[in-house]
């Protein structure tokens, strides 16, 4: 495509150049710049010029129109091939690992062909050199240079499964920020409080839940969120331990930590891992 894009912006530049060399040589016409003559001559030469350079424009744009034609056609063959694939799996035809892998690689190749259905499409749009130049900066080498946003489609980031996971980080910064108003037993103390080194920990953890949604692939967001959830467990599995062994030194025992705000940390925990099961196995999408 970057060849018809140079040759596109070549044939509008020899179009303008000649339109350009029209008007001046009217202007100078009208002057009496020019004899009658000499401008007769030269008018033809650059008339010939712009025909040229029109029937340039309309060849080129004539075979992109050819190949969007193509284009489009494999796109549609490609997502009705997406489509088969996702039955292939709910029937059981494939595996989650089988179909997560056909799936990545068929998306790719539907991302790749549908960012030339647009590059073709502007630049059949495109009406002089200066629109085909900027078409030329910002993506005729596409697929290399496109750029891909996250999914927001049904099946990404605003899926049920994704809006889960940011209420699930929510809830996890409410538990670090706001522990004491949480807190069953009117104890004013906070997770920092608590312990900094735990504090930290957490709201990693819970802005790490919220960054694993953006993760290409339900799999790979989904093994993220279950290893969060677990990593969260064990991290207040051992401060109860150590509360539990040292309540002395702590001045609180293990149930007056859970009561005093851990218990919707623990609780969004757990449900975090819950989503990353459902995510890693595809039971919701």
């Amino acid at each position: 495509m970057v060849d018809e894009t140079e040759n596109l912006r070549a044939a509008f530049l020899k179009k303008e150049q000649s339109q350009s060399l029209l008007s001046n040589l009217e202007r100078f016409r009208a002057e009496g710049s020019v004899t009658a003559a000499q401008c007769a001559a030269m008018k033809a030469r650059y008339q010939q010029d712009l025909t040229v350079a029109v029937s340039e424009i309309a060849n080129i744009k004539s075979q992109l129109k050819l190949q969007l034609q193509a284009t489009e056609q494999n796109l549609s063959t490609l997502r009705a091939g997406l489509e088969e694939l996702d039955i292939r799996h709910k029937v059981g035809e494939l595996t989650l690992e089988e179909y997560n892998s056909s799936k990545q690689k068929l998306m790719k190749t539907i991302d790749r062909t549908d960012g030339e259905t647009s590059e073709l499409q502007r630049l059949i749009a495109g009406k002089s050199s200066n629109q085909i130049g900027e078409l030329h900066r910002v993506g005729v080498r596409f697929p290399s240079g496109k750029l891909s946003m996250p999914n927001i489609s049904g099946k990404g980031i605003l899926s049920p499964l994704g809006i889960a996971s940011f209420i699930i980080a929510g809830l996890m910064l409410i538990s670090v920020f706001f522990m004491p108003a949480l807190s069953a037993l009117g104890i004013n103390i906070s997770f920092m409080q608590i312990n900094p080194g735990i504090g930290i920990v957490c709201l990693v953890a819970a802005l790490a839940f919220a960054g694993a949604v953006f993760l290409k692939g339900p799999t790979s967001s989904g093994k993220a969120h279950m290893g969060i959830g677990i990593v969260v467990l064990l991290v207040l599995s051992v401060v109860l331990y150590m509360v539990k062994h040292d309540a002395s030194n702590y001045g609180y025992s293990a149930f007056e930590f859970l009561a005093m705000g851990f218990w919707l940390y623990v609780l969004a925990a757990i449900a975090g891992i819950v989503v990353g099961v459902l995510e890693s196995r595809g039971t919701v999408r």
